[in-house]
């Protein structure tokens, strides 16, 4: 399965919207379906290097 997410980093009064491709996979475990990989790409490079910078430096 793949999709798109939306989250949002918030530092103090600062916040940065981010826009996540993800993909998914499920397997049937028994009688349930059971989530065994998720994984998710910020695409957006400029998106990306704010990502890194807040996480690194403790500010969107």
């Amino acid at each position: 399965m793949v999709g798109r997410e939306r989250g949002r980093l918030t530092r103090g009064d600062e916040r940065l919207d981010l826009a996540i491709r993800t993909t998914r996979l499920f397997r049937r475990v028994g009688d349930r379906w059971r989530q065994i990989h998720h994984h998710g790409s910020i695409e957006d490079p400029k998106m990306l290097a704010r990502y890194l910078s807040a996480i690194r430096q403790g500010s969107p």
